[in-house]
């Protein structure tokens, strides 16, 4: 948790510093999650719907380049087929604090696309359900890469966050990671 609060001031921080090009605003779109891995439950797995919401902050370096993050409230939810033929669904509640480099790759246009990377810090606030998964660490962190394009204070946005590290916190030590697609659209509010 103390972790968590001093990405908060730092990211609060930051934007009184640099508030002359410090581009703020809000970021709402779909997740679609699945568990990865060798040692993943059940015999198939399908995502269930989920949201995601918070924060933009964007942080021009140049034209070409930005440093991007965001912090928001995200639910990931997976359809477990168990052993027994049964469909098991596992909710889980995350924040997501993604620190990305951002690079526009046509800064001309009205249609500005462009690429993301960087690493994303999860942070699992509640997990709920009847899946099999009760014992999961707090802290889960991600490689993020996406596309997308922007229109003046709008941009339509395709990221990917692939789990780095394992998620089981039991006895059991399993090889699960989290996987999620996220769909989402933010806007500036300058």
């Amino acid at each position: 948790m103390k972790t968590f609060l001093m990405i908060i001031f730092f990211l609060c921080a930051l934007q009184i510093y640099a508030q002359d090009r410090l581009r703020t605003g809000l970021i709402i779109g779909y997740n679609s999650s699945q568990f990865i891995g060798k040692d993943k439950p059940g015999i198939k797995q399908s995502s269930l719907p989920g949201f995601y919401l918070g924060g933009i902050i964007d942080y021009p370096l140049s034209p070409r380049m930005d440093i991007f993050s965001n912090v928001a409230l995200g639910l990931r939810g997976t359809r477990i087929n168990t052993y027994s033929n049964q469909y098991e669904d596992v909710y889980g509640i995350y924040f997501d604090i993604p620190f990305l480099l951002k690079v526009n790759i046509l800064i001309d246009k009205a249609v500005k696309p462009f690429v993301v990377g960087g690493c994303a810090l999860d942070y699992n606030v509640l997990m709920f359900g009847h899946g099999p998964l009760y014992d999961i660490k707090k802290l889960d962190l991600g490689f993020v890469s996406g596309v997308g394009f922007g229109l003046k204070k709008l941009e339509l946005s395709i990221r990917y966050n692939y789990g780095l590290t394992t998620i089981d916190n039991s006895e059991l030590n399993q090889n699960i990671r989290s996987s999620t697609l996220s769909i989402l659209i933010g806007i500036y509010f300058k």
